[in-house]
């Protein structure tokens, strides 16, 4: 069955597909029928998130929310699947299911993509404790 046709059939039914932690408190989140994204106003963080359930394109995109444009656009691993922000370091973390994790650092100057790395199979979730700053990644028959 092609994607959008189940997409549609779950939204129809409305059950839970995904979980994204976004990191802060949603206040609004608005599926647009045109483009087919979900908008999301994430308050504590004063970000809107813009998610698009259909794209597979292996990207990270970063949204300027002062023009609302994407100001930065990089290659991330195969099937990125959870993200993980460390907030004191400024660092978002993007485990794929092929096992590789993308690491992203914000600075003044924007955003910068010093590294990817093969953390396991099946290592697709990633976890920060936000006291030690340790990374988790739970693997399957490892």
């Amino acid at each position: 069955m092609p994607m959008m046709n189940r997409l549609s059939h779950w939204f129809a039914l409305e059950q839970r597909v995904a979980t994204i932690a976004l990191g802060g408190k949603v206040d609004n989140t608005q599926y647009d029928p045109v483009s087919h994204h979900v908008f999301v106003n994430v308050r504590t963080r004063q970000q809107l998130i813009e998610i698009d359930p259909i794209e597979g394109n292996d990207r990270m995109l970063v949204l300027d929310l002062r023009t609302k444009r994407v100001s930065q656009s990089f290659d991330i691993s195969a099937d990125p699947h959870v993200l993980a922000f460390d907030s004191s370091s400024h660092t978002v973390y993007v485990a794929g299911e092929q096992g590789v994790t993308s690491m992203f650092e914000a600075e003044a100057k924007g955003v910068r993509h010093p590294a990817d790395g093969h953390v396991g199979p099946n290592a697709h979730v990633v976890y920060i404790d936000a006291k030690t700053h340790y990374l988790y990644f739970p693997l399957k028959s490892v």
